[in-house]
C-alpha cells in the first residue's frame, strides 16, 4: 500500500506507506501480522531571498 496526497490549499504532501516485515522473521512461525504502516506529511514553504 502506497498512498501520497496532495493538499494545494495548505502545500503539505502526505506519504502513506506499508511493509510486510514477514521475510526479515522467517524462523518465527507465528501466525501474526508483521505489517508495518507509516505516515509523514512536508510543507513547502517558500521566502523570498534578497542578497
Amino acid at each position: 500500500m502506497v498512498d501520497i496526497l496532495i493538499d494545494e490549499a495548505g502545500d503539505t504532501i502526505t506519504v502513506r506507506v506499508a511493509a510486510d516485515l514477514a521475510p526479515l522473521f522467517p524462523d518465527f512461525d507465528l501466525a501474526l501480522d508483521h505489517t508495518v504502516v507509516r505516515e509523514g506529511e512536508a510543507q513547502v514553504r517558500m521566502r523570498a531571498w534578497m542578497p
